[in-house]
């Protein structure tokens, strides 16, 4: 976890239930579990701490570290708290502004060695949320925030006291109503940014978790960046280090500068041209399928980073004033006629893309639309989750299965096969294939850097699990019946509940070339 020169950065995230504490451990207590957190803090160059417990007026901070910059909140009581400290000698830095709220969360805007960022630090207090307060909806505040204040690259780290998968994120998946509250906030605030949870993104099915106190094990503690900005990532881990309850996750970025190869800001009255003929060259009628807010919405959730754009059109034009009227107005003509097929995207440069290092910068009216297709398959998985239930143990084992390599593209007729159809929108498969559909190909690229290609990569898993199944059942429909079999599926895996004994419940380390891995879950880890 060592930091390194000018172009990389490593930063860390530790809940240390008080900073003060954390200093003077007290090693009678549990030597082997407990050390000077300096230790570990010195290895990054930027550390998010969450439950500082610092008073108003309190001196030491600065006292105990001053080979740091430092920023915190301060309290009335010794209690909650965050900070971001970032160490002077490994990193050029220069301060911008910082905002906060009361003991939950700090933003500060800077440059670290020259690029931009925007760095929150996040506390977020075990749920349940009451409804009557405001002030539970911590997270929402600090979305708004961001949506309007974000510079550069958002890095976002803290505890956010809920876990995404009972499955794969607690030891003991028991029903925590707090947990569900604040896992409802929590994704709210990732659409709303367009953010990926990082740990999990490099590390797919694995288990390990950063919350230990007696018998609740789980992973609580986060670092979020946007999928835009993922192709900067190079590791994220957690650390498994003495500490007292929590464990600290590292993140370490790519901190190199990219051309942004911008054009001229394009005006409304460049966007009218655009806009008049597309109007006059089609018979247009308005988006039924997405509404005024929605796209609104999409382009709030835009990140204004240096990011190279085949159109040389920056995110920053459509975020300067997302309800502009005559921008809407605009996309809404665009993508009805995307969308319905009377344009092709592929023939107008709409869906083309930059490579950079594998992943793929695309034209800012692409993302915003990929944006709002992504969050329809996002509630198609959302339904197809709430309705698992806890298999019997005696009578039924649950699979796992899950890529062990995420395909880069797949054919036309098997990914129209694999897209879900969505029952307010008839033809939803088609309309989506039309935006990722490259011109003259059989094959469509699976690009990192699209929002819709995490939700793709599960849907095509799920097909892949439907036909080893199918044909698993046709093989000996005596043996195993379809009614015995239920499919549930989540981001980054699918889980399989079959009976013991049969066929499909052996490990399988590929199924109809697909690099797929299947796996037995232990009787401890069924989703309920």
């Amino acid at each position: 976890m060592d930091a390194s020169h000018v172009n990389k950065l490593c930063f860390l995230t530790w809940n240390v239930n008080g900073l003060d504490t954390a200093l003077r451990p007290n090693r009678s207590q549990d030597p082997c579990r407990q050390k000077d957190l300096r230790e570990e803090m010195n290895k990054a160059d930027v550390v998010f701490f969450q439950e500082t417990h610092i008073v108003k007026g309190q001196e030491s901070v600065k006292k105990n570290f001053p080979g740091w910059y430092t920023h915190y909140t301060e309290s009335e009581q010794a209690q909650k708290g965050v900070a971001i400290f970032i160490k002077k000698k490994a990193v050029t830095f220069e301060f911008k502004d910082v905002s906060m709220h009361p003991d939950l969360w700090i933003v500060l805007r800077c440059r670290l060695n020259g690029q931009l960022y925007t760095l929150a630090c996040v506390y977020q207090p075990p749920g349940p949320i009451d409804r009557k307060k405001d002030q539970d909806y911590v997270l929402r505040g600090l979305s708004e925030y961001l949506q309007s204040n974000t510079i550069g690259l958002l890095v976002i780290g803290g505890d956010f006291n809920t876990v995404f998968s009972p499955f794969v994120d607690k030891k003991e998946p028991t029903v925590n109503q707090g947990h569900s509250d604040l896992l409802k906030e929590l994704k709210l605030f990732m659409q709303s940014l367009q953010l990926v949870d990082v740990w999990r993104w490099k590390h797919n099915f694995k288990r390990f978790y950063t919350f230990y106190r007696n018998d609740c094990i789980s992973r609580l503690d986060y670092f979020f960046v946007p999928g835009e900005c993922l192709w900067r990532v190079e590791k994220c881990e957690i650390e498994d280090v003495p500490s007292n309850d929590h464990l600290p996750v590292s993140l370490h970025l790519n901190n190199t500068a990219v051309l942004p190869m911008y054009g001229p800001t394009p005006t409304n009255a460049n966007i009218m041209t655009y806009f008049r003929y597309i109007q006059e060259t089609q018979n247009f009628q308005e988006s039924r399928n997405f509404k005024t807010e929605d796209i609104t919405m999409a382009i709030k959730s835009l990140q204004v980073s240096e990011t190279p754009r085949h159109d040389r059109i920056s995110a920053s034009v459509y975020k300067s004033d997302p309800t502009d009227p005559t921008k809407l107005q605009y996309l809404h003509v665009l993508y009805s006629r995307i969308l319905d097929g009377s344009i092709d995207a592929a023939h107008y440069y709409f869906n083309v893309s930059i490579a950079w290092n594998g992943f793929h910068f695309f034209n800012v009216d692409y993302v915003i639309l990929a944006a709002l297709l992504a969050k329809y398959l996002d509630e198609v998985l959302e339904s197809q989750s709430r309705s698992h239930q806890k298999p019997n143990q005696e009578t039924h084992v649950s699979m796992i299965y899950f890529f062990h390599k995420v395909p880069e593209s797949v054919e036309r007729h098997v990914l129209e096969k694999a897209l879900p159809n969505v029952d307010s929108w008839p033809g939803f498969p088609q309309a989506l294939f039309r935006i990722i559909q490259m011109d003259g190909r059989s094959q469509t690229r699976l690009c990192q850097g699209c929002p819709l290609t995490p939700y793709l990569h599960t849907f095509l898993l799920k097909y892949a699990v439907q036909q080893h199944v199918d044909a698993h059942v046709n093989a000996d429909p005596k043996a195993l019946k379809s009614s015995d079999i239920r499919i549930h599926v989540y981001p980054y895996f699918v889980n399989v509940i079959v009976p013991k004994g049969s066929a499909l419940a052996k490990p399988v380390w590929e199924i109809d070339g697909w690099d797929v891995r299947i796996y037995i879950a232990t009787s401890l880890e069924h989703v309920f």
